[in-house]
């Protein structure tokens, strides 16, 4: 069997995938200081049998609307009781969570194995989802016009919206990489082969059923080419709505079904080049169909920059108009040859997204590595002793974000007037290894180019 520390070589795209496991974070932080800052969930509990009790990653984030008057959060997580030589992502099922302000989540029980609200195909050995998936994008559409007599809860679908999931999955087909590429060896992965599916929930998100394909789900497949920068995997889509189509919160305007307009966005790993690339689609039958672009979106950075390694996950929104109106693209960069220091920066678009330019030469998050053991701070032995006994030498705790940061999902905040990006860090588990958790980081106004972690009380 492969060794599972193999893929801690590589991140594939995403620093979610350094997550090499068993991963353990603090269920929940035993002691606040500057080394928690940001975090806002962890993984469950190790050993709970919860489907995300290994490790978690991939907010996607909705804020109240007219119809839902508090915040939604999907993601995925991955079970200690996944296969070893399964691809290490924090991915497998996605579950929920749900809160009054933004910052403090409380997990949503689903009716899928281990509490997940939409879990891997387990019993279709042969789909294309079967090892594992991951969130993408949320979509929302009013099940009824403002107004009508139609839906209005508790029907036929038990709620007044249509909510459409993006995900990714992978396979159980076993993909082997070239020696020199991820390790010495060559390297036989099962899970890679990763791509784009649907699915709808008319529950608020309890449950969903997968769309699409003949219900397999599956609505974009990797590139036909075997020498197609795409043909390794598609993932981590994010979808966004035709912008005369969008409503107050991103959501589609007031309509029945989805909206007609889509843009997709999605990443893979270039062998040859060894960069990960972001690519796109558009659709204008409701995302039934889709049409990729003939080339990557994104340009990789020159060599030293905090994204020479290409670019992973990302999302894209529009500033708001008294701020220039642009469209933003907030995407995770990888650093050439190295697996750590993934960092989030910003792309801008003048032209609806056809073409992207650097918003700045640098990122605007980092990992946390500027946290110094402060005066009256918690030391890893303490936090052991107040955790319950993990046996850690008496050092300054390493920020739980330390390693890198990823995965960004981003979301105007009109009552706080500021933007909140939710993303995913990476850090030093205390058993070893790498711990993952989500993270919470907000802006000072419009001007999204400063982020504060923000920290619980």
């Amino acid at each position: 069997m492969m060794a599972r520390r193999d893929f801690s070589t590589n991140p594939l795209g995403v620093d979610e995938t350094d997550a090499v496991l068993p991963t353990v974070l603090y269920p929940s932080p035993p002691l606040q200081d500057d080394s928690l800052d940001g975090l806002i969930l962890s993984p469950s509990a190790p050993g709970s049998g919860a489907f995300d009790d290994a490790a978690i990653g991939g907010p996607v984030v909705l804020p109240p609307d007219a119809t839902v008057p508090f915040w939604r959060m999907w993601y995925n997580g991955r079970s200690t009781a996944a296969d070893a030589d399964r691809i290490p992502l924090p991915t497998g099922a996605i579950g929920a969570a749900t809160s009054p302000d933004g910052v403090t989540w409380t997990r949503v029980p689903g009716a899928a194995a281990g509490g997940a609200v939409l879990d891997r195909a387990a019993d279709a050995p042969a789909a294309w989802d079967h090892l594992h998936i991951g969130t993408g994008s949320v979509v929302t559409t009013p099940v009824c016009p403002p107004g009508s007599s139609g839906d209005s809860g508790g029907g036929e679908h038990g709620g007044d919206q249509r909510l459409t999931l993006y995900y990714f999955g992978g396979s159980a087909e076993g993909v082997t990489m070239p020696a020199g590429v991820w390790a010495p060896v060559p390297l036989t992965i099962r899970g890679l082969r990763m791509r784009v599916g649907v699915a709808e929930s008319f529950d608020d998100g309890r449950s969903w059923a997968r769309q699409g394909a003949s219900a397999g789900g599956m609505v974009q497949d990797v590139g036909a080419d075997p020498e197609a920068w795409d043909a390794l995997y598609v993932g981590w889509p994010h979808v966004r709505v035709a912008d005369d189509e969008v409503g107050s919160n991103g959501g589609s305007r007031h309509r029945v079904g989805p909206p007609a307009r889509l843009a997709l966005t999605y990443h893979s790993y270039h062998v040859p080049s060894r960069t990960y690339r972001v690519g796109g689609a558009t659709s204008s039958d409701g995302g039934a169909t889709w049409t990729p672009a003939s080339a990557p979106l994104l340009a990789v950075g020159a060599a030293g920059t905090w994204d020479d390694g290409g670019h992973g996950t990302r999302w894209v929104v529009r500033e708001p108009s008294t701020a220039g109106g642009r469209l933003l693209m907030f995407v995770e960069g990888a650093r050439a040859g190295i697996t750590a220091g993934h960092s989030i920066g910003v792309m801008v678009s003048v032209d609806g997204g056809a073409s992207w330019d650097r918003a700045s030469d640098g990122p605007v998050l980092a990992p946390n590595v500027a946290t110094p053991a402060a005066e009256g701070s918690a030391t890893e032995e303490e936090t052991t002793a107040a955790a319950g006994g993990w046996e850690v030498a008496a050092t300054p705790r390493a920020a739980w974000d330390s390693i890198s940061v990823g995965c960004p999902c981003v979301v105007w905040d009109t009552a706080e007037g500021h933007w909140k990006v939710y993303y995913v860090g990476f850090g030093p588990a205390p058993g070893g290894g790498l711990a993952s958790g989500i993270g919470l980081a907000v802006s000072a106004g419009t001007d999204w180019s400063v982020l504060t972690r923000v920290r619980q009380a």
